[in-house]
């Protein structure tokens, strides 16, 4: 064999046995192009060895399934961290309003919707078993509402905040410092890590002892490097937190401290709706995570306004000048246009918070003619107020017609659009 050749099979040899060979072919799973080819390019993907961690918003569970299973799909990843979540489309928002605001005419003002295509699945307690079929038959009456999973039960039920204390309560151990949680109805969903098997075990089984928690998703990772200790008093991290928070000019958010986690609570500011939104939570995150002793985060930011400030922003409004329209139309006035004006104004300085345009008459002339008309006008009102940058789902228009007459009022004054705040 000549001697060249046996040079150069000799040297093949001893790269493949020091591992040069595969560090010299193998590249990082380039999860992120499979996913931008998927046509899923909104979900960021990082990778750290074999894990791949997927971080954004999905536009219902099917797309959040396809996601998860390309990132699987990409040689050289082994395991998925999916903190991608399902967030919910300007039709599905419009739908839920729908949904609410048929709740609340049936006298059903705290029941919790959500849609997934045309099924409707409501959760909460209603009184007696009456008031159960009432309101489901309101939902299914819904346009849109095919099909329904009704959750309802009779009796009270526990609230959401107390079931979110007792979560907090139930995952306080030091071995759960880097443990985070989201509740969806009866849902616990377990995130982050723990440093054992063991201690992912009783990480379950605590959050399942809790009341009104019935089923989990445990998506917690197991490292046995995590630094678990004691942590700092939860006062000092607090201060430190708000100092932060105040250092990045954010003023609307507050935070709140659990051994090493901080819990973030508050309203994001109105400027950033929009692409801004996710870099508000991440800006607030960031601050709060520059704090020593602070391991990690949990956003429970929303943009929500004010119900009771909207509320009386709005009838004080109309007080002072309702809404007018042609005679005998649903054709607005320019005084009416200019009220609407102040009205959108008002609607978008308290964002997340549906409102519910009810359009009233006077009792002369038929019911139906009357109801129809009252229709109109509320839809001409939530016509306007999108033409002002009003969100279609915060905006449901209802037709009361002759049915809620104002005794004391004039009937020029009971020809009437009215607001209402919903959830």
């Amino acid at each position: 064999m000549p001697l060249l050749v046996v040079i150069v099979l000799l040297a093949a040899l001893a790269v493949w046995q020091t591992g040069l060979l595969d560090s010299l072919f193998s590249s990082e799973p380039d999860v992120q192009g499979a996913l931008n080819n998927a046509g899923f390019g909104s979900v960021a993907a990082t990778v750290t060895g074999d894990t791949a961690t997927l971080v954004g918003i999905a536009d219902s569970p099917t797309a959040l399934e396809q996601i998860v299973a390309v990132a699987r799909s990409v040689e050289g990843v082994r395991q998925v961290d999916n903190q991608v979540t399902v967030g919910e489309t300007d039709e599905a928002l419009s739908l839920i309003g729908q949904i609410q605001a048929a709740l609340v005419v049936a006298g059903f003002s705290e029941l919790e919707v959500a849609v997934n295509g045309d099924m409707a699945t409501v959760s909460g307690a209603v009184a007696d078993e009456t008031s159960l079929a009432a309101a489901a038959l309101a939902v299914l009456n819904v346009p849109g509402v095919a099909q329904l999973d009704n959750r309802l039960v009779v009796g009270p039920v526990r609230p959401p905040e107390d079931v979110q204390a007792a979560l907090v309560s139930a995952l306080a151990a030091d071995e759960f410092a880097y443990v985070s949680f989201e509740v969806q109805g009866e849902l616990a969903v377990l995130k982050g890590a723990v440093p054992t098997e063991e201690a992912r075990a009783h990480a379950a089984a605590n959050v399942l002892g809790v009341d009104g928690i019935d089923k989990i998703d445990n998506r917690l990772a197991v490292d046995a490097g995590l630094p678990i200790g004691p942590a700092l008093p939860a006062e000092q991290l607090e201060a430190a937190a708000t100092t932060a928070l105040a250092s990045a000019g954010i003023q609307t958010v507050s935070a709140s401290v659990e051994g090493r986690r901080a819990i973030l609570d508050g309203t994001v500011p109105l400027e950033t709706i929009g692409s801004g939104f996710f870099s508000f939570v991440k800006m607030a995150e960031a601050a709060v995570l520059s704090v020593d002793g602070i391991d990690q985060v949990s956003s429970r930011l929303s943009l929500r306004g004010d119900g009771a400030i909207l509320r009386s922003g709005l009838q004080t409004l109309l007080a002072d000048a309702p809404v007018e329209f042609a005679l005998g139309s649903a054709d607005l006035t320019a005084a009416g246009q200019q009220v609407l004006d102040q009205a959108a104004v008002i609607i978008q300085s308290q964002p997340g918070l549906q409102v519910l345009i009810a359009g009233h008459t006077d009792t002369a002339g038929s019911n139906e003619t009357n109801e129809a008309l009252a229709r109109q006008r509320a839809g001409a009102v939530r016509t306007y107020l999108l033409t002002r940058g009003v969100p279609a789902y915060r905006l449901v228009a209802v037709s009361y017609g002759e049915l809620f007459p104002d005794l004391e009022a004039t009937a020029e004054q009971n020809r009437r659009i009215e607001f209402e705040v919903g959830p």
